[in-house]
């Protein structure tokens, strides 16, 4: 557990053996000793550095008291307390530790042992911290012959050892000499990582990955070299990131839709969708209601593992694809962004995040490099982003910014952030981007950025937004439809038939969410608003898909129920179109400083301070306003009316075509690393789905409908393409509302 990252389950077990040895054999035996040093090992690990000291001392206390100070187990633990001192930057008081060390393992162990050989490499890194370069490159270079004679070039030290070794030749500016390491380090993390999920769960994937044991960041280091030396170090970089972006989505997507593919993983499947069926129940109640979800979840995931080890054709889904591979796919006038974001690291820690992006053109010799802007220059543009309305919008997607001050000082414009320093590298020729946004830039629609006053970016490139660029090599989705479309619109929150509203035809601001899924001072009490416009959105949509040789089934009312959704392709294929015309949410994480206070007050619903993500987005359907309200389903009723991204991340949607999300802030949900964006977006695409329709703010009612009729017209009569023909609907849209608040919160997911 503690080498997997899973520190929670590690600790209760470690404090239990500490207490069985100190019953059975006594504080004075040299495995209780030992024990303690393993706890140490997690503190230091956490960060707990005074714990793990204190345990540390005691350990050695112990240890020489019962074996001595020439024992291999003595060696090993002031080895370990030598590592703690480093990274308290107490380098004077690790270095005779080490020395101490080594000489203990050379004389009892011999030259050859991995002991021997890690302790070279825990004082060649310190040797490296303190500019002792030439002592740091010998002790490198021995234990790493070492361990390649010892234990092979494919066990993980000998991988740490090539970090190390690259990392030392790179503070000296020797290029050429650290590239080598690197690339072999890099593909050594990366195969390690994919046959782990082989065995790991999702879960076990995500702690696995975070742990530093198939880590390797180039993108600080690319951010401190010259230009001119970049070139290289951008590929290996273009490659980790084909790999690593939505790698999880990827392993829970494929290891899903093959869960069938043979009668041992079919009824292994089944086993693990009834208990995470079980699971969501539970995460929908309140915390001091649920039963065993603990046990369920350890069950469930017990199950995914054995999932991973029996599915038939996983392996070969999860393969490696790197940058060639890519540029291949590229047509002439065509061009691949990998839009990255990364701590900044190197050559010291800060606290600063970096925007960059890896260009790609069909005939590049390498991809370009191009750092970007730091993260807090994007906040301010986005600080606003709890009032996600028309001037926020306007705001936002301005050309100018000189109505958007701050203390006198001016704010960049999105394009001068993001597009002014792309369009340098002279893409006047390319008429189709395919981009993968990263970090924040999720929460952006590209195509709406203004150059100047007349054009924006829409008006330049057909612009495809993409999870990975790998995608332009292997395909999501299996290609077998239907001409099966499900509608879901006109939906009743409450669990009576409501007195259908007065609508006033020019009121605009009517929106498809409601304030509290953003503002602080919602609560159960805000309860969710019929929304006229999506009945005739839906039935206008149906007649255009009949027309189109369609079998459309609406569900309207009391019938746009959960389990409508949940039954999609359980009895057969999932329908080629998925349209849900509704109120959708998302809650920031209840853990953000700015969010606690909120929490406080009010009977918040279990979807506002889950601390699942998963379970913080999603959609309302029929009687969904009860749950909202009383944090539970009505009493003999099965579903509580609202679907959650957990919930839809189990249903199999392999041959739907199209999902469109005809609600709010759809697409947000909290940004995890290089796994995107959790909440609907992922959910759909586990799932199995192949296009995405979602929005980024409070869409108005009227407009939207507008926007998804236009849509259909384009695709199903003009015979467009899904992109071609949402990209033509954006600028029908455009030319009838300039303001982007109107035309512009939509994308669309490829």
């Amino acid at each position: 557990y503690l080498e997997m990252g899973n520190y929670g389950k590690a600790e209760p077990l470690y404090l239990e053996v500490i207490a069985i040895w100190e019953t059975i054999l006594g504080r004075e035996h040299p495995i209780y000793a030992t024990s303690l040093n393993n706890l140490a090992l997690l503190y230091h690990t956490m960060d707990k550095l005074e714990k793990a000291e204190a345990l540390f001392l005691e350990s050695i206390g112990f240890i020489e008291k019962s074996s001595g100070t020439e024992h291999p187990h003595y060696a090993m633990i002031i080895n370990n307390k030598a590592n703690l001192y480093k990274s308290m930057g107490k380098y004077e008081k690790s270095v005779p530790l080490y020395l101490e060390a080594i000489a203990i393992q050379g004389k009892l162990l011999g030259p050859e042992h991995p002991d021997y050989a890690a302790s070279l490499v825990n004082l060649a890194a310190l040797y490296q911290y303190m500019a002792k370069y030439r002592k740091a490159e010998l002790l490198y270079l021995e234990a790493m012959g070492i361990q390649e004679k010892i234990l092979g070039r494919e066990h993980p030290s000998y991988a740490v050892s090539l970090i190390g070794l690259a990392t030392l030749y790179e503070k000296q500016n020797k290029f050429v000499q650290s590239e080598p390491y690197f690339q072999e380090a890099l593909q050594l993390n990366q195969d390690r990582l994919a046959a782990s999920t082989a065995f790991l769960s999702e879960r076990e994937l995500a702690l696995y990955a975070t742990t530093g044991k198939t880590s390797l960041s180039l993108n600080s280091k690319l951010l401190n070299r010259p230009a001119e030396n970049r070139d290289a170090l951008a590929s290996l970089s273009f490659d980790q990131i084909l790999f690593q972006k939505g790698f999880l989505m990827q392993a829970a997507s494929r290891l899903h839709l093959l869960g069938d593919s043979s009668p041992e993983a079919t009824e292994i499947n089944n086993d693990l969708k009834a208990y995470r069926r079980r699971i969501s129940s539970e995460l929908s109640k309140p915390i001091n209601e649920r039963k065993e979800l603990e046990i369920l979840e350890e069950k469930a995931n017990t199950l995914e593992r054995e999932l991973a080890r029996v599915v038939s054709g996983y392996a070969e889904a999860m393969k490696q694809i790197n940058w060639q591979e890519v540029q291949d796919a590229l047509k002439p006038d065509e061009l691949a962004l990998e839009f990255i974001h990364f701590d900044v690291n190197y050559p010291e820690e800060t606290d600063s995040v970096q925007y960059a992006v890896l260009l790609l053109r069909h005939d590049s010799d390498q991809p370009e490099f191009i750092p970007l802007f730091e993260q807090n220059k994007l906040n301010v543009l986005l600080e606003n982003a709890t009032d996600r309305k028309v001037d926020y919008v306007n705001n936002l997607y301005a050309t100018s910014n000189k109505h958007i001050t701050d203390l006198k000082q001016s704010r960049p414009s999105l394009y001068e952030l993001i597009w002014a320093k792309i369009e340098a590298y002279g893409i006047q020729d390319i008429s189709t981007i395919y981009y993968s946004p990263s970090g924040l830039l999720h929460r952006l629609n590209m195509s709406a950025i203004s150059i100047n006053e007349d054009k924006n970016l829409s008006d330049l490139y057909h612009l495809v937004t993409l999870t990975s660029t790998r995608q332009l090599v292997v395909s999501n989705q299996t290609k077998t439809y239907n001409q099966d479309a499900v509608l879901i619109g006109g939906v009743n929150f409450d669990w009576e038939i409501p007195e259908q509203p007065n609508i006033d035809d020019d009121n605009h601001f009517v929106s498809r969410s409601i304030e509290s899924a953003w503002h602080e001072s919602g609560s159960r009490g805000d309860l969710w608003s019929y929304l006229h416009w999506t009945e005739s959105e839906v039935d206008l949509i149906s007649d255009k898909l009949t027309q189109a040789g369609f079998n459309s089934i609406i569900y309207k009312g009391v019938e746009a129920t959960e389990d409508r959704i949940k039954n999609l392709g359980i009895d057969g294929y999932s329908p080629r179109i998925l349209h849900i015309a509704t109120h959708g949410f998302f809650f920031p994480d209840p853990d953000l400083p700015s969010y606690q206070g909120s929490l406080l007050t009010g009977n918040n619903p279990i979807f506002r301070w889950s601390d699942n993500p998963m379970i913080r987005s999603g959609l309302v359907l029929a009687g969904g306003n009860y749950a909202w309200e009383h944090g539970r389903a009505p009493e003999n009723e099965i579903n509580d009316g609202v679907l959650t991204a957990y919930e839809i991340s189990q249903l199999n949607l392999s041959n739907t075509e199209l999902v469109i999300l005809s609600a709010c802030e759809t697409g947000l949900g909290d940004i995890l690393g290089n796994e995107g964006v959790y909440g609907l977006q992922r959910a759909f695409k586990i799932a199995g789905a192949k296009y995405l329709i979602m929005s980024l703010w409070q869409v108005p009612d009227k407009e939207t409908k507008d926007f998804m009729v236009n849509f259909y017209r384009n695709w199903l009569k003009e015979g467009l393409s899904i992109p071609e023909a949402f990209r033509k609907t954006q600028q029908e849209m455009r030319d009838e509302f300039y303001n982007p608040f109107f035309w512009a919160g939509f994308i669309l997911i490829e």
